[in-house]
């Protein structure tokens, strides 16, 4: 019996040695790319057609292979990800959740200026959202368009790997809620810190609100619908009253 014992807890140390392994592999090979492409961003870039379609460009293949990867992986790990069916109950709880960023990531954006001192740049916006100036060759309908399309992605890509993904493999790794969360926030605001301190106190703010409700509802197509709503709003003010953010 102790040697069945043994057996079963080596088995485990394994599986989560091996869960531990591919979460470094993956979520290092997804974020190299964002960083990269974060490194060389202006507060312009983000408006320009050709950052939207690279971002999509970008974003597809890296949903397709996670999802993919999940799907082949078995042991229900994509449902465990939070990809579940799509129901329109799921609506509800995306303008809730939108609306809960706005407040917090409102609040976080405040509260950091009341203690850092000045105000968030062009290149760092309130709330840690992406900021850019449109371009004036480009018509607004075809903006939005691209704006929707690459917030979405963009979203989906985020939610399944910071949420869903990282979340769910460190659990698998032996890892607490608390840790994992900790962790899949710590990891979604370095993306973001070519923002600056103000857009890594943002997206840390805006990750944990995520985090919080993928705990609680186990799935990511409300999260990712409140993600871009909120990033889609914040860019198109941008567009519609440039000085108005600032």
């Amino acid at each position: 019996m102790s040697d069945m014992n043994n057996i079963s807890r080596d088995t485990n140390n394994s599986a989560a040695t091996k869960h531990f392994v591919e979460f470094m592999i993956v979520a290092g090979t997804f974020m190299l790319p964002s960083l990269f492409m974060a490194a060389s961003a202006d507060p312009e870039a983000v408006m320009r057609l050709e950052y939207q379609f690279f971002s999509v460009l970008l974003g597809l293949p890296q949903i397709a292979f996670l999802w993919l990867f999940l799907q082949r992986s078995g042991s229900g790990r994509l449902a465990a990800a939070g990809w579940v069916p799509v129901s329109s109950s799921m609506l509800k709880p995306a303008l809730r959740t939108a609306v809960v960023l706005f407040v917090v990531m409102g609040a976080a954006a405040l509260l950091s200026m009341q203690l850092l001192g000045g105000e968030p740049g062009p290149g760092a916006p309130a709330a840690g959202a992406a900021a850019g100036a449109p371009a004036s060759e480009v018509p607004i309908p075809l903006i939005a368009l691209l704006l929707f399309v690459s917030t979405m992605v963009n979203s989906y890509r985020e939610e399944l790997l910071y949420r869903g993904y990282a979340v769910s493999t460190l659990r698998a790794a032996g890892a607490g809620r608390a840790t994992a969360a900790s962790v899949a926030i710590v990891l979604f605001a370095v993306v973001h810190l070519y923002q600056g301190v103000y857009g890594l106190i943002g997206a840390a703010a805006g990750g944990i609100v995520l985090t919080i409700t993928f705990l609680r509802r186990g799935e990511i197509h409300s999260i990712a619908w409140a993600h871009a709503a909120y990033n889609f709003i914040l860019l198109m003010t941008r567009i519609l009253a440039p000085g108005f953010l600032q």
